[in-house]
């Protein structure tokens, strides 16, 4: 009987057979003779894109088990590359606490899910779970949410799988992330304070299981012509710096542990800061004018003929500045470690205007004192 002279797939499409035009003639009048028709002039592939990335997913994940670490050295740590991408920030100087918005992204090698690239029709990347496989598991160190703090790093993320040969493959997981943690803002210099904020996480695996290698820094600088994110709300963002600590015993340290015991006691912690400055683009004409009037009403005061007037345009003066005065103070910050410059200086203001209500007082004291004589 005859055969095709290449290797293809005859497959049936109701009373069809579609079958490649390199078949031998015998082997089509054999077909035929079974009363079943044919197209001869197309060639059919073995199997579709799907269908490879299908076999592929079913190869790969056979045998794995996602709770085993991607190593074939049990003694080697899973290096795994993390940084962050800072897509807004929220400050709350009432609570002293700063809420982060973004993406979270990792990089690892898993040597337990290689393939042959060429046994799936060329595909070197492909998409899976996250459940799937082995992930270092990311804690906030610093967050303020209690027992919410499990929910701001997303349990669902993309994660791309690239293959690097047969027996190991390359990683990548982004998941988002909503994270609010507490800061130690000073407002001491308001309305030019500048201040930063520490957002920290960590690996719960130790040293000698997971390390963690900052390989990216990513700020608002590499965001192009982006300027208005950099302005939020009060403030302005100023930078964004990442480094890494290391902690043991309970302390942290900035030294990187190398002896074997010391990495079974040590966790890598990554702290994210945030520098950011007070944005108060009126406040200088906010006190400016108000100074302005009070300064006016004040030497207008001494030009009135009657004491009695000027003691009352005074006294209203006083009763304005208070108004101004407790303005300010209610936008002012709550935490500070110090009277800010800015209401130090409008003290000797108000001094002023006492100063020159209580020498109205005493002018008019004398003059009522020499009329009665």
């Amino acid at each position: 009987m005859g055969r095709c002279t290449t290797k293809s797939t005859v497959v049936l499409f109701g009373n069809f057979f579609i079958i490649d035009s390199t078949c031998s003639i015998d082997y089509l009048s054999n077909v035929a003779s079974s009363g079943i028709r044919f197209l001869s002039r197309y060639t059919i592939y073995n199997k579709t894109y799907t269908e490879y990335q299908s076999d592929l997913e079913r190869t790969i994940f056979k045998d794995y088990v996602n709770t085993r670490r991607p190593v074939r050295n049990i003694s080697k740590p899973t290096d795994v590359s993390i940084h962050f991408h800072i897509v807004h920030v929220s400050i709350n100087q009432q609570e002293q606490t700063m809420t982060v918005h973004g993406h979270l992204y990792m990089t690892w090698i898993d040597e337990f899910l290689g393939w042959d690239v060429t046994a799936f029709n060329g595909i070197r990347i492909t998409r899976c779970s996250k459940w799937r496989i082995w992930q270092p598991k990311i804690k906030v160190a610093n967050s303020v949410a209690g027992i919410y703090s499990a929910f701001e790093i997303s349990t669902h993320a993309h994660v791309l799988l690239q293959s690097l040969g047969k027996e190991q493959a390359k990683v990548e997981m982004y998941p988002t992330f909503s994270i609010k943690v507490g800061c130690s803002l000073d407002y001491s210099d308001y309305p030019r304070d500048v201040n930063s904020c520490s957002l920290s996480v960590f690996a719960k695996q130790r040293m000698s299981e997971v390390m963690s290698i900052l390989r990216i820094t990513l700020n608002f600088s590499r965001w192009g012509n982006q300027s208005d994110k950099r302005i939020i709300s009060d403030f302005e963002i100023l930078n964004v710096s990442n480094h890494l600590t290391y902690y043991k015993h309970g302390n942290t340290s900035n030294l990187e542990p190398t002896t074997a015991n010391e990495m079974a006691v040590s966790w890598t912690v990554l702290h994210t800061t945030v520098h950011f400055q007070r944005h108060s683009v009126m406040f200088g004409i906010s006190m400016v004018l108000p100074c302005l009037v009070s300064a006016t009403i004040n030497v207008l005061s001494f030009f009135l003929p009657s004491l009695i007037y000027a003691i009352y345009i005074l006294l209203s003066n006083v009763i304005i500045q208070a108004v101004f005065l407790q303005e300010m103070v209610n936008s002012m910050p709550l935490a500070s470690s110090r009277i800010p410059d800015s209401v130090r200086k409008e003290k000797p203001d108000l001094f002023n205007i006492y100063d020159d209500f209580y020498e109205k007082l005493r002018k008019h004291a004398i003059i009522r004192t020499r009329t009665s004589n």
